[in-house]
């Protein structure tokens, strides 16, 4: 005798399990995050954060190379390895670039 349909539900049988209908995703809900506190006074969303701790002549070098680098992946794409990149008369954005790599 062969066994028909294989695993699984039985035809006919209510679907269990899943998400209950109207739950939000993990998008919507950070989407609706991210709103509110833009919707608060005076809120500020992380990367904005950095970006004014990043320009603020007051904050400490140091600081501003490491909000630099946090910010990097989400304002710049990455170059391609081959790139090659011309800095000869630009003696700070060396030691910027050499502080951000360790070189």
């Amino acid at each position: 005798m062969a066994i028909r349909g294989g695993p699984g539900r039985p035809k006919g049988q209510k679907k269990t399990g899943g998400r209950t209908k109207g739950t939000p995703n993990a998008a919507t809900v950070a989407l609706a995050a991210a709103a509110m506190i833009q919707a608060q006074p005076g809120a500020q969303l992380p990367l904005e954060y950095l970006i004014e701790l990043m320009r603020s002549p007051e904050t400490k070098e140091e600081i501003r190379v490491h909000a630099a680098r946090a910010l990097l992946p989400y304002l710049h794409k990455r170059l391609p390895i081959a790139a090659e990149i011309d800095v000869t008369g630009s003696e700070k954005m060396v030691q910027l670039l050499e502080a951000v790599y360790g070189r």
